[in-house]
């Protein structure tokens, strides 16, 4: 089996942060995946289905992206030896399109990239792997991810996971709730903006596929804002030592508030991410600031 998918993702116990010595509570490092975030293995997942039926040294990849899929894409392609483009919105960090450019990408700017790459699509010379309604995006988890976590872990009482496409809450809940009937599958999302998280502004939850069709593994949904996860992350750097992003501190938020409920077990959050991907977004301060990236100005660097 290839190195990239034999890597060990660890699970960092909270020891100081947990208000309950009587509950212990996990984050899945998913930043230890090669390019760093959870987003390699649904990239390995729907390239190496998709090679099943299609020839893709004839095609250019094609995928729509908030960064993390994008970057992830870009890597799997370069491996394989398949071109491809990712469709980004025009204030994605500049750390991740930086990260798809030296990965070989090509790189296309919109302000709706599912619906660009929709329109690319009809293209015969582009395959849209479109994570949105892929499956391979929820058997990822399935076969990966959730099996990752019963392998360290004989009980699990609340899995605590990002929504961004829906296919980790939906793999992970599918496989868990198989092997731990009692346990509790909670999802979250934004309540303003966070890179990497479902908002309510921008599309409902309805709008996503891989969740309609599999919401009744889910239990919970919870907003977080981005003021919040923003303080977790700075709580979580200071207090663990942990190095996570935006999506991920919010998602240890509320692990910590269903930790607070249970009077003893087990409660796994999924940190897909790293804080250094945003350090141009935010500046992790007490009270922190929330600073943007410069504008793109020479979009040509990136075509």
């Amino acid at each position: 089996m290839e190195w990239y998918k034999r890597v060990k993702i660890p699970l960092a116990e909270l020891k100081k942060l947990t208000p309950n010595k009587k509950v212990k509570i996990y984050l899945k490092l998913e930043k230890f995946n090669p390019t760093g975030s959870i987003k390699d293995k649904i990239a390995i997942e729907m390239i190496d289905e998709m090679e099943k039926s299609i020839d893709l040294n004839k095609k250019i990849i094609l995928e729509a992206s908030s960064g993390n899929t994008g970057i992830s894409v870009a890597w799997y392609s370069a491996i394989k030896g398949y071109k491809s483009v990712i469709v980004v919105k025009p204030n994605t960090s500049i750390n991740k399109l930086r990260l798809i450019k030296l990965l070989g990408a090509k790189i296309i700017f919109s302000s709706n990239p599912r619906e660009t790459a929709e329109k690319l699509s009809k293209n015969k010379k582009y395959v849209w792997l479109n994570q949105y309604v892929n499956e391979s995006n929820v058997q990822a988890h399935f076969k990966r991810t959730a099996k990752e976590i019963v392998k360290e872990l004989k009980r699990v009482d609340v899995l605590v996971s990002a929504i961004g496409t829906g296919g980790t809450i939906i793999g992970i809940g599918k496989f868990l709730k198989k092997k731990f009937t009692k346990i509790r599958i909670v999802g979250v999302i934004a309540k303003d903006e966070i890179e990497g998280l479902a908002n309510l502004k921008e599309y409902k939850l309805e709008s996503m596929p891989i969740y309609v069709k599999n919401k009744e593994f889910v239990d919970k949904i919870h907003k977080v804002s981005f003021t919040t996860a923003k303080k977790m992350v700075n709580l979580l750097a200071k207090k663990e030592g942990l190095l996570v992003g935006l999506s991920s501190g919010a998602v240890a938020w509320i692990a910590l508030k269903y930790a607070k409920k249970l009077k003893k077990g087990t409660v796994v959050g999924i940190a897909a991410d790293g804080i250094e991907r945003y350090l141009n977004q935010i500046f992790c301060a007490p009270g922190g600031i929330r600073t943007h990236d410069p504008p793109v100005n020479s979009r040509a660097l990136y075509h």
